[in-house]
């Protein structure tokens, strides 16, 4: 529990970070973060046997992975959205 109260901690000082850099974000540092931090959790719960710690390891683990998915189907969306405004810019033309 040491090493994940420790990611806990660096999550904590990392968000300070983002927010004194004028709230911009790095996009897969916090997905990646928690999804590793998933993955510890899990592991621990499999090493000790603790069940619920394994399940809440691979829930944040799942989370954080579903998050991450959501987000880049967002930008290609976005990105098909400015594609077809492009074509109908340069059809009006």
């Amino acid at each position: 529990m040491y090493v994940l109260s420790r990611l806990n901690e660096y999550q904590t000082a990392s968000n300070l970070d983002n927010t004194f850099n004028k709230g911009r974000k790095f996009p897969c540092q916090s997905k990646k973060f928690n999804q590793a931090k998933g993955s510890l959790k899990e592991g621990f719960g499999k090493l000790t046997g603790d069940t619920k710690t394994q399940a809440e390891g691979t829930a944040e683990k799942v989370a954080s992975k579903v998050k991450e998915v959501a987000e880049d189907a967002k930008g290609a969306v976005e990105g098909a959205i400015a594609g077809v405004k492009n074509i109908i810019k340069k059809d009006e033309e």
